[in-house]
């Protein structure tokens, strides 16, 4: 008998012999699209109902990796889990499957599991080794809270203003604030680093030293979301000074002398405005930015004669 679907004109009448047609090529095509195996529906059965039903497949079927609700992973081969019972799962039911693929189980927490807790933060350097006060240092580790207001730093007791948005889960950026008995200017005086947030306390020595008598550049935090590389960038801040020549913008402490390897940053442009406004051109090649499309968080810094700035965090991707 000809395929009645090759028959079909344009203006025919649709058979009942045409209807049983379409009906039988859309369970053809359900029953091979994706995969022989239908996923069972898997939810509020035990993890020992799940091993029977799975075991009649055959082997077409297999339990994977598989967590409880607390995040703590399941061994499926304890029978102290068989009466477990599931919670989720991945794939979904009625899922079309290939043989041999796994499913993903999510089990009911037992009563008094509890997830493993966050590692406390670690000190492990900072960057520059003795710091003037009022001036950023940039506290090295891990662990560290990665919404950065939840990681308070202190020197002496004395707490420092929040993390900038340059910080990450292994650095922080922060302003040495003016401690108690501070050092006078070319003196140092050794203070406790204190870390804490959520997941614990932190601490070790830094030598800071007195406040340099002149007022630093700071850098307003951006306003918008990322820039492109090769276009221009409005920096607003403070005390930028007055000479265009004198100002210098560094990009992860890029651009660098070719020769050297020595962070020489850029010049603003004339349409800048000091001395709180600077234009300068994202330079077009900067480290891990390489094909359209890439992006990364680069710390921004500005250079007023040999004073720098607190860094602010920008998003710079490649059209």
């Amino acid at each position: 008998m000809a395929d009645p679907l090759n028959l079909v004109k344009p203006g025919d009448l649709i058979s009942a012999e045409l209807i049983n047609a379409i009906i039988q090529l859309l369970n053809a095509l359900a029953t091979t699209s994706g995969g022989p195996n239908v996923v069972p529906n898997l939810f509020s059965r035990t993890l020992l109902d799940v091993k029977a039903l799975l075991a009649q497949s055959g082997g077409n079927l297999q339990l994977a990796l598989s967590m409880d609700a607390s995040g703590l992973v399941v061994n499926l081969n304890d029978p102290k889990n068989n009466a477990r019972p599931v919670i989720g799962q991945i794939p979904t039911p009625g899922t079309r499957v290939p043989d041999g693929t796994g499913i993903h189980l999510l089990i009911a927490t037992i009563a008094g599991s509890t997830p493993t807790p966050a590692a406390k933060p670690i000190i492990s350097g900072f960057s520059p080794l003795t710091p003037n006060i009022g001036t950023e240092v940039q506290i090295v580790g891990e662990n560290f809270d990665a919404v950065r207001t939840n990681n308070t730093v202190t020197f002496d007791g004395t707490v420092a203003a929040p993390p900038s948005n340059a910080s990450s889960r292994y650095s922080l950026f922060v302003v040495v604030p003016s401690v108690a008995n501070p050092p006078a200017a070319g003196q140092q005086k050794t203070v406790t680093v204190v870390v804490s947030n959520p997941a614990g306390t932190t601490s070790s020595q830094l030598i800071i030293l007195g406040p340099t008598g002149t007022p630093l550049p700071s850098i307003t935090p951006f306003s918008i979301a990322n820039a492109p590389l090769g276009g221009e960038l409005v920096i607003n801040g403070q005390n930028f000074g007055s000479t265009l020549t004198n100002i210098r913008v560094f990009f992860d402490d890029q651009p660098r002398d070719g020769t050297s390897g020595t962070p020489i940053g850029v010049q603003p442009l004339g349409t800048s405005t000091l001395p709180g406004r600077l234009v300068v051109t994202i330079p077009t090649s900067l480290t891990g930015i390489n094909l359209p499309g890439d992006s990364k968080f680069i710390s921004i810094k500005v250079r007023v004669g040999t004073a720098m700035s607190p860094t602010q965090a920008l998003e710079i991707y490649k059209p």
